[in-house]
């Protein structure tokens, strides 16, 4: 948002990013079953680069070099998540990251234990607790490029939405879905 901001003001805007696409911790969000509205929030922040001028980089890990000829640098390097160290006495215990997770489908198995009930535990444990068919270990790609409305149709069957708006926007009849998934 900084960069485009400063280029509606006039500024002369240069925008490193390290991955291949914008948006840092959105593209992780955006996988979580009913934050598929990220996907909209990135193409807008694509659109408004384009609009504003912001001259981007992708694939572009910086070097003080590359810095050289600016007036002002402003860093905004996002989240790395703390590594946390887990005795592990038995081999068949894999310790994964959330990153390793949603980002790079690291395969998980049936039987989870999900440390932190932070935001990030918390959309960890609701997207390995949906339908396996959703993001099983074998078909996950990495992050989507548009919503799937299948997944968006069965996300609001499960929390009972009415889009007719009938009955206020509430279902009579909420649609459980149980996990395949054991998450503690």
């Amino acid at each position: 948002a900084f960069s485009t901001t400063a280029a509606s003001r006039g500024h002369s805007v240069t925008l490193f990013e390290k991955d291949k696409d914008i948006g840092g911790q959105f593209n992780i969000a955006k996988l979580i079953p009913g934050k598929e509205e990220f996907y909209e929030t990135l193409r807008y922040f694509r659109k408004q680069i384009d609009l504003t001028g912001v001259n981007l980089r992708l694939s572009t890990e910086v070097s003080e070099k590359d810095l050289q000829s600016y007036d002002v640098v402003v860093v905004a390097t996002g989240v790395i998540p703390r590594k946390v160290t887990i005795p592990n006495k038995s081999s068949k215990v894999k310790v994964h990251s959330y990153i390793d997770v949603l980002k790079h489908g690291a395969s998980v198995g049936q039987s989870v234990a999900v440390i932190g009930a932070g935001g990030i535990g918390f959309d960890t444990a609701e997207f390995l607790t949906h339908p396996l068919d959703s993001h099983s270990d074998s078909s996950f790609t990495g992050p989507k490029q548009q919503v799937d409305g299948e997944l968006v149709k069965s996300f609001l069957e499960e929390w009972g939405v009415d889009t007719s708006v009938s009955r206020g926007g509430l279902s009579p009849s909420p649609k459980s879905i149980p996990s395949q998934r054991k998450v503690y």
